[in-house]
Protein backbone atom coordinates (compact mmCIF):
# COMPACT_ATOMS: atom_id res chain seq x y z
CA UNK A 1 0.00 0.00 0.00
CA UNK A 2 1.19 3.42 -0.70
CA UNK A 3 2.42 5.45 2.17
CA UNK A 4 2.53 8.93 2.16
CA UNK A 5 4.79 11.74 3.83
CA UNK A 6 3.19 15.35 4.03
CA UNK A 7 4.30 18.87 4.86
CA UNK A 8 2.92 22.38 6.09
CA UNK A 9 3.57 25.88 5.64
CA UNK A 10 2.31 28.35 7.61
CA UNK A 11 1.24 31.59 5.84
CA UNK A 12 1.66 35.08 7.49
CA UNK A 13 1.11 38.56 6.50
CA UNK A 14 3.94 40.87 6.53
CA UNK A 15 2.06 44.17 5.25
CA UNK A 16 0.07 43.62 2.25
CA UNK A 17 2.16 40.30 1.46
CA UNK A 18 1.34 36.88 1.93
CA UNK A 19 3.96 34.95 2.87
CA UNK A 20 5.58 31.66 3.89
CA UNK A 21 6.60 31.81 7.33
CA UNK A 22 6.94 27.94 8.46
CA UNK A 23 7.54 25.00 7.63
CA UNK A 24 6.04 21.87 9.41
CA UNK A 25 6.25 24.47 12.49
CA UNK A 26 10.32 25.02 11.78
CA UNK A 27 10.39 28.62 11.28
CA UNK A 28 12.46 29.43 8.24
CA UNK A 29 15.65 31.63 7.93
CA UNK A 30 15.05 35.11 6.04
CA UNK A 31 11.47 33.94 6.05
CA UNK A 32 10.86 37.77 5.50
CA UNK A 33 13.32 37.77 1.54
CA UNK A 34 11.65 33.63 0.28
CA UNK A 35 8.91 34.71 -2.30
CA UNK A 36 6.13 32.00 -1.88
CA UNK A 37 5.96 31.52 -5.47
CA UNK A 38 9.99 29.79 -5.36
CA UNK A 39 9.22 28.13 -2.00
CA UNK A 40 5.96 26.59 -3.73
CA UNK A 41 8.56 25.75 -6.98
CA UNK A 42 10.96 24.37 -4.89
CA UNK A 43 8.76 22.39 -2.99
CA UNK A 44 7.50 20.73 -6.27
CA UNK A 45 10.83 19.92 -7.68
CA UNK A 46 11.31 18.24 -4.73
CA UNK A 47 8.28 15.94 -5.33
CA UNK A 48 6.20 17.71 -2.99
CA UNK A 49 1.90 18.63 -4.48
CA UNK A 50 0.05 20.70 -2.93
CA UNK A 51 -3.02 19.48 -1.93
CA UNK A 52 -4.85 21.69 -0.16
CA UNK A 53 -5.00 25.02 1.26
CA UNK A 54 -6.84 26.48 4.72
CA UNK A 55 -6.84 30.37 4.73
CA UNK A 56 -7.66 33.52 6.93
CA UNK A 57 -11.76 33.17 6.53
CA UNK A 58 -11.12 29.63 8.24
CA UNK A 59 -8.66 30.67 10.61
CA UNK A 60 -10.07 33.91 12.27
CA UNK A 61 -7.80 36.53 11.10
CA UNK A 62 -4.88 34.36 10.47
CA UNK A 63 -2.87 33.79 7.75
CA UNK A 64 -3.45 30.67 6.22
CA UNK A 65 -1.82 27.08 5.26
CA UNK A 66 -0.63 25.08 2.57
CA UNK A 67 -0.63 21.24 2.70
CA UNK A 68 1.60 19.10 0.74
CA UNK A 69 2.24 15.27 0.06
CA UNK A 70 4.28 13.35 -1.95
CA UNK A 71 5.27 9.36 -1.33
CA UNK A 72 7.70 7.68 1.01
CA UNK A 73 10.13 6.16 0.26
CA UNK A 74 11.43 3.57 1.97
Amino acid sequence: MQKWEYLVVELTYEGNWLIARYVNEQELEGWKNVPLPRLINKLGEAGWELIGTLGDRELRGGAGHLFFKRPHLP
